[in-house]
């Protein structure tokens, strides 16, 4: 056990994968460039949930509504907001993998989650409230497209039945004659008679 004396150094807490005052205070100014922008990346990409949320949103209305144009709209948008996403995801992996780097972590073990437990405040609390916020719009926007999905299916269920009746009121029943054999009756694809 250490003394209350000993000031810690890197070579004291190399292995730990904590970023101690002391091991911090040498390496802010190499980190703080790629913390601040990893701070901005996130920001930005929670707008984006922002806006995927609201899209899902604004899909479930077009769905009750069955508005196909404004739904077309809607799935364009959402598609545009999620591509947006996948860039910001890539950006961020890239400067996470730069902040591994300077903590000395593995680039593929260092999660938003582990980083939170590695740096201090501000930081931390920003990444924590970052963090809060994904889980929120993430499982918002989960529920919304898991009830859309279920209007959807709903729908597409309708419009087979539907089918299934006018096909079953096309086609017509077969008719089997004394000898067994089957009667072909006139198919017209119409509802109606034609005698009337």
């Amino acid at each position: 056990m250490k003394s209350s004396n000993a000031r810690e150094t890197p070579e004291t807490c190399a292995g730990s994968g904590v970023i101690t005052a002391v091991d911090a205070a040498t390496r802010t100014n190499a980190m703080k460039d790629p913390l601040d922008r990893l701070v901005e990346l996130l920001e930005k990409e929670t707008d984006l949930y922002r806006l995927l949320l609201k899209a899902v949103s604004r899909e479930k209305e077009a769905i009750l509504q069955s508005d196909l144009e404004n739904l077309n709209r809607i799935c364009k948008e959402k598609e545009n907001t999620i591509l947006k996403i996948q860039i910001m995801e890539e950006q961020r992996i890239a400067n996470l993998k730069m902040l591994a780097a300077g903590t000395g972590t593995p680039s593929a073990d260092l999660t938003l989650r582990k980083l939170i437990d590695l740096v201090d405040s501000p930081y931390r609390e920003r990444f924590e409230a970052i963090l809060d916020t994904w889980r929120d719009l993430i499982g918002r926007i989960r529920n919304i497209n898991k009830h859309n999905r279920g209007l959807l299916t709903h729908s597409v269920d309708l419009v087979r039945g539907s089918l299934a009746l006018l096909n079953n009121l096309i086609n017509a029943t077969p008719v089997y004659r004394r000898s067994g054999t089957l009667f072909e009756q006139r198919r017209t694809g119409t509802l109606f008679s034609s005698d009337v």
